[in-house]
């Protein structure tokens, strides 16, 4: 039984990378509750969507948010271990690849052959 509730905490939240500082929530996440991650439990702060991020540790402001191992943003304030992190607390490094180009977004139509399929 106890093994069965243990395996129950591990699974809300998926760490992916070593380096992460933020873990994925499985299913919805609720102030209170606790989730083991790596050996040590945390409490969780605030209700947490799934697939939304929570802090695995304290997080300083302008602390860079890495998730899959990759920086996907930095932080706007300090974020408490089993808070919810989204962009009210932190800022996305994402560039849509369309910005990257030097010479703008060309987006050129392609023909469209017509198939008689009787």
């Amino acid at each position: 039984m106890q093994q069965d509730q243990d395996r129950k905490k591990t699974m809300l939240c998926l760490k992916i990378h070593e380096d992460d500082n933020i873990a994925i929530a499985t299913q919805h996440l609720s102030p209170g509750e606790r989730v083991e991650m790596g050996g040590s439990e945390i409490e969780v702060r605030d209700d947490i969507a799934p697939f939304h991020k929570m802090a695995l540790r304290r997080i300083g402001a302008n602390e860079e948010i890495i998730r899959y191992g990759v920086p996907i943003g930095r932080s706007t304030q300090d974020i408490e271990p089993g808070a919810h992190v989204h962009l009210h607390n932190m800022k996305s490094s994402y560039i849509p690849t369309y910005l990257r180009s030097t010479n703008g977004f060309d987006a050129t139509p392609c023909e469209v052959e017509e198939h008689d399929h009787r």
